[in-house]
Parts: C-alpha cells; structure tokens; sequence
C-alpha cells in the first residue's frame, strides 16, 4: 500500500472569518489526528509533517502545543498571508520530503474538520487529486455525477490531496499560480486543465468587472490578476488532471457559510475536544544539533534537574543525529518535565528562535549554544535574572558567558551572536 503524507498548516493566528460558535483549532487538529488514528489502524502507513507559520509574532495556545508532540516532524516557515505561506510548503515537498509517484501527499489547512474515516476514504480513490470538501461557493460550478464515492469536480481550496508523481510534475505550477492574487487557488484548480466550462475572453476580463471585489478595477492588482487568468487558460491546454471529490463529504471548512451539508459537524467538534489543556511549558529551550553526545547528556540532565516548575520546560531541538539523540533523550523524561519538538527542516537560527518564542509562555527563552557545556546552576542563574512578566528577551547559553537579547530583535537579527 502507498503512503500518505499529511502536510497541516499552522499558524498561531485568526483571521476575521465567519465562524460557527463551536470552532476552534484545537478541535480541527484533534479530528485530524483521529482521522490519521483510524487510517493508522486500518493499516495504511501515515506521517504528519506541521508547517507552523511564525510571521504573526503570535504564540501558539497549549492545547495545540501538547498536539504538536504527536506529529513526526515541526517545520517553521515565516509566510503570512495564504499565497506566502503556501509557497514555502510547496518548496518544502518538493525538495525535502522523500515521497514515491503513488504516494499521496494531503495539504490541509488548520480550520478544517474531519470524520474519523476520511482518510480511509481518501486513500481508497484512484485520481491524481483528491479532496474531501469542495463548497458550492468556491467550485465555480457543480461536481459531475459521482462512480463509487468520488465525483469530478472543477476546483477547490489549498486543502487537497495529489498523488507523487503529479505533484513533482505540477509543484512549479502551484508555486506560479500562488502569486496571481485574488482567488489564486481558483487559478492553480483552471491550469490542471479539468474544468468543463468552456473558457473565454470574458473569463480573462473578468476581474475588471462591477462583478470582481476590486474596488479599483483599473489598477494593478486586477490587472495582474487578469494576466494570471490568461497564464491559467494556456497551461490548461498542457495538461489535464482528473480531479475529483469524495461524496458525502468526509471534511469541512469550518467557515459558517460554506460548512459541508449532510454532517452535524458541531457534534464533530464536540468529540473532537480534549480534556482540560496540558499547563503551558515554564520555559522554552533551544538545543542546538551538532552537540557532542556527553555536552547533550548534560544539558538534558541539568533541564530534568531543575527543582519545581522550573523543571517543566519545552525542548526545541534541531537537524542532525544529535537532534535524533535529543529526540530519545527526552523522550526518557517524564513527559511532564520535558516536551520535545524536533523541528527537521534546514532552517537558519533566525526560524528556529522564532519557533521557540511561538512556543513560549514564559518571558525567557533559553538558547543552547552549539558545544556549550550547561549546568543546572548556569541555568537556574540564568532564570533568577529574568525580567518582569511580559519583557520576554532570549537568553543564549554559551561555554564562557550569558548573552542577552530582545525578541524582536533575534527575530530579526540584529545584535552578536
């Protein structure tokens, strides 16, 4: 059987959307997980990958902190709107993650639900792409008659699933389209050559209509994306993907107008709940991967060796066999002491200092510099000279002296390291 790679993008942030009363993050990555639960049981060979999106500056909540230790691999990405944040997750695939062509790789954004068999469901289908939800507002037209379960379909949102071989072949496609602006996605769905409405010059002008929602319709932006349009049109004369959709659906948008009908998607959200959240981790560590195997041990023993709260840390580890290392040795903790996230994605330090402060809670994020030798009482001094609640700074740790900065700061680069 082929495997399923499931790509779940993140972002600690909320856009202004209609939402039901009943939705939430937490909700939507916990129905994933039960979905990926089931598919597990049943046999089919899952990995989930987190893109984790740090432009907003926002910290993620706890639950979905304590979610992030389930998934096998935590990649950080600075994107911000929906077109930055899907490039860097094209490129991601692309160059990083080792698919075969009859794997299928499911995008998925945070803000959607699923029923517990849906990814059953979507390994069952034969097309080169799959989604579990289309609403009729964002098909631009009406799915085909349906052949055992699945019914061709003209669009849909970023939230789909495409087997190997055709994403290697489309992923320059998806990465052009993504900067036609306005409905991009609606752009990338025209150029795989699928849609039955038969296209025209009103189709290219359209964004200059009283129809489009630019206000200024001669300007810049429709005019680009008019442009994309036409780009749209010509590649879909290059190819044409078999795009279909699982029915009844298996998944949906949890926006308020366009919810999935025929599911009591509240009572989804409802099971898909946890218990009261995990406390938020007191501080933050940053292990860096090319430690030495007895300065890692160290460093590890020095964080379980703190007395009280001080020892309930979050552990952000980086690439390399040292981080697998890192990975077991925390793993050997109480999980109450140390939650390790391995963030396997070759990312500079800048990234991996914002992951942290998007994990954080507390006003301190520790860094272990590469080689550093620390004790618990560096440490522990460390945490005593910690500012006020809410003047966070990242502290580094090296082997001859503390260095002090602020967040923004490291985030953006400034200052010696």
């Amino acid at each position: 059987m082929n495997k399923l790679h499931v790509l779940l993008r993140l972002t600690p942030s909320e856009n202004r959307k209609n939402r039901p009363e009943w939705y939430s993050k937490e909700s939507s990555f916990r129905s994933l997980l039960a979905a990926i639960a089931v598919g597990r049981e049943s046999g089919i060979e899952i990995e989930l990958t987190a893109v984790v999106d740090l432009a907003s500056g926002k910290s993620l909540s706890a639950p979905i902190t304590e979610l992030l230790g389930q998934t096998d691999r935590i990649v950080p990405i600075v994107g911000g709107n929906a077109a930055r944040s899907w490039r860097p997750v094209v490129r991601y695939v692309r160059d990083h993650v080792a698919f075969a062509d009859d794997d299928l790789l499911y995008f998925i954004e945070d803000d959607y639900l699923h029923l517990p068999e849906a990814l059953v469901l979507l390994m069952q289908g034969t097309a080169e792409y799959r989604m579990l939800y289309s609403p009729e507002a964002e098909k631009n037209g009406k799915a085909g008659p349906a052949v055992d379960g699945w019914a061709p379909v003209p669009s849909g949102t970023t939230s789909f699933a495409v087997m190997g071989k055709a994403f290697r072949e489309d992923a320059s496609l998806h990465l052009r389209m993504s900067h036609g602006g306005g409905a991009w996605d609606e752009l990338s769905s025209r150029a795989l050559g699928n849609h039955e409405t038969k296209p025209g010059l009103g189709y290219v002008l359209w964004p200059f209509t009283a129809d489009s929602h630019w206000e200024r319709k001669l300007s810049l932006r429709p005019l680009r994306h008019a442009v994309f349009r036409a780009i749209a049109l010509f590649e879909s004369t290059r190819r044409h993907r078999e795009v279909v959709l699982r029915v009844p659906f298996q998944a949906t948008h949890c926006e308020t107008a366009y919810l999935a009908p025929g599911v009591d998607w509240e009572e989804v959200a409802e099971r898909s709940s946890g218990g009261p959240a995990r406390a938020a981790a007191e501080h933050t560590f940053v292990v860096h991967a090319d430690h030495q195997d007895e300065r890692l041990t160290e460093t590890l023993a020095s964080i379980r060796g703190l007395p009280g709260s001080l020892s309930r840390t979050t552990l952000v580890i980086g690439q390399g066999a040292a981080g697998d290392r890192a990975v077991q040795a925390a793993a050997d903790s109480s999980p109450a002491e140390v939650v390790a996230f391995r963030v396997a994605t070759p990312v500079d330090d800048e990234i991996l200092r914002r992951f942290a402060l998007t994990l954080a809670s507390s006003p301190v994020v520790l860094e272990v510099a590469p080689g550093a030798v620390v004790t618990e009482e560096r440490i522990a001094a460390a945490l005593r000279a910690a500012p006020p609640e809410g003047a966070a700074r990242i502290t580094v740790l090296r082997d001859d002296r503390t260095t002090e900065r602020a967040p923004r700061a490291a985030a953006e680069g400034e200052g010696s390291r």
